[in-house]
């Protein structure tokens, strides 16, 4: 059978098909990846009207597989498309989809528990708006915390330090050291978080990113073996007293930091 053949067999009943009945007939005789390469034998139908019609059909793979084919698509294709398991289409084309509710569909998205369209909105969050706490929270709960931090300003209402918090209770250090310039508010309690883990070295490399540092803190980093980075940077604590701080050094071994910094010190 030539292409187009289906169509001129009994033109007369051309009109009388429904768009349904129209797919099936080609579903059966060419299949769904002819429909979707010849979306202009349906000139009256929209491609919308197409692309749910093979979604009812279960055809919803070969809508997703041939999607740059498709254009005028709204928010019910988008959520079609992710109910039937094929979501993992929409985050990389929103813009083909008119309507949408970003945190709809991100929210969505994340319910189908689908590692790969999961996946896929990671990737695509800079094309999202209107995200906030709650689509961040769920996206670190399936194990996307990298992305959210690479893109905290996509997400409202989400406070950096109790997000900070959640990360280190599931020791992604990578995702707050790889990130950390995006973070803000980050203090004491967050250092000694991360120093009661094995993300200690992100609190000394960064003193600079923790306000409200002190002796405590100070303490920690040198018990574990971190006194240079107190010693060189004394002006980022409060509350010390350099003549215990140069005793300390010294009795652990690190009395170089002493004599290295000893103007800083000032003893």
């Amino acid at each position: 059978m030539e292409k187009g053949e289906f169509l001129e067999v009994k033109p007369e009943n051309k009109k009388e098909l429904s768009l349904e009945e129209r797919i099936s007939k080609v579903l059966k005789e060419k299949g769904a990846y002819y429909i979707c390469q010849h979306l202009d034998e349906f000139p009256e139908f929209s491609h919308k009207e197409i692309a749910m019609s093979l979604i009812k059909a279960g055809e919803g793979y070969t809508v997703a597989w041939i999607f740059n084919k498709f254009s005028d698509l709204d928010k019910e294709t988008a959520m079609a498309l992710i109910k039937v398991g094929h979501g993992y289409i929409v985050p990389a084309n929103l813009e083909k989809f008119s309507g949408l509710d970003y945190k709809e569909v991100a929210m969505e998205l994340i319910k189908t528990r689908d590692v790969h369209s999961i996946r896929k909105l990671a990737e695509n969050l800079a094309k999202f708006h209107g995200l906030d706490k709650e689509v961040a929270i769920n996206l670190m709960n399936e194990g996307q915390g990298y992305a959210v931090a690479a893109n905290l300003n996509k997400f409202s209402g989400l406070n950096h330090k109790e997000f900070a918090l959640a990360l280190i209770k599931t020791a992604d250090f990578d995702s707050i050291e790889k990130n950390l310039y995006n973070f803000s508010g980050l203090d004491k309690e967050v250092a000694m978080a991360l120093l009661d883990t094995r993300g200690w070295y992100i609190v000394w490399k960064n003193l600079n990113k923790f306000s409200g540092l002190d002796k405590e803190v100070v303490t920690r980093l040198v018990n574990t073996g971190q006194g240079n980075a107190v010693a060189e940077n004394l002006e980022k604590f409060s509350g010390l007293d350099y003549n215990e701080l140069a005793l300390e050094l010294i009795k652990r071994g690190d009395g170089r930091y002493v004599i290295q910094y000893l103007k800083n010190l000032e003893v």
